[in-house]
């Protein structure tokens, strides 16, 4: 039972039955984020007694945990919802109801918004003159020119909006205790700078005893490792492994 997906407008929707009336098969439901961390497990470096956190940074933000080599759902599934809860800014609010969350700033959604923001109000910038060239709402894949030249206005504007992504990161260190952080979503296609640029953030957050036990790292599986992890679920879950 799915108790709420707010970016897709389900609330305790029973996706199993209904798969399983189309499919007539035997159904293993999991998670996108979850997916993924469990393909970065299987598929990764990482040992088989590994701990790890995964985010996915994409339309909202996900997560998945590894502890101790197996993935941690918690008492009632929902362990690993990374974007919600908390109080981490106050710019927009999140489509799950509350304030305060990651969500709306640090994913994919909130840095394309910020963005525009930023283009609208500095028309001379480079981004207003990318925005007022292309003559449309510009997307992350647009500015990835700019990030990479590291533009001004363009890295200041996504340094910001990582700010409360960073946030949580450094609390998750002091709470797990992970080998890795990893990044996976559209997000993560800015490529080596986003990597570079969550560190230092989340370096600024830690004490100095905390810097040696980790590594931030965008996910070398990317789109695969929810399909590694759908896989590996599945025969996990039927006695093939």
């Amino acid at each position: 039972m799915i108790t709420l997906a707010g970016n897709l407008g389900w609330k305790n929707f029973n996706i199993r039955s209904e798969a399983a009336a189309i499919f007539n098969k035997e159904i293993y439901i999991i998670n996108d984020a979850n997916a993924a961390a469990l393909g970065e497990y299987w598929c990764g470096d990482h040992g088989d007694k590994a701990t790890l956190a995964l985010y996915t940074l994409g339309t909202g933000i996900g997560g998945g945990l590894i502890l101790n080599g197996n993935l941690w759902t918690g008492t009632t599934g929902y362990a690993g919802e990374f974007g919600h809860g908390g109080h981490f800014q106050d710019k927009y609010p999140c489509t799950c109801g509350l304030r305060h969350c990651i969500e709306p700033v640090s994913s994919a959604t909130g840095l394309t918004k910020l963005l525009n923001e930023q283009a609208n109000q500095n028309p001379e910038s480079s981004l207003g003159k990318l925005k007022a060239k292309l003559g449309h709402h510009l997307k992350l894949l647009n500015i990835k020119e700019l990030f990479d030249q590291k533009d001004p206005l363009t890295i200041t504007t996504i340094t910001e909006g990582l700010i409360p992504l960073a946030n949580h990161i450094a609390i998750m260190l002091y709470i797990l205790n992970p080998q890795a952080i990893i990044l996976a979503g559209g997000v993560t296609n800015l490529g080596g700078n986003l990597a570079e640029i969550i560190n230092e953030l989340v370096k600024e957050r830690v004490g100095d005893f905390v810097l040696p036990t980790f590594k931030i790292e965008i996910s070398k599986l990317q789109a695969k490792a929810g399909m590694y992890g759908t896989a590996y679920y599945a025969f996990k879950n039927s006695g093939l492994l």
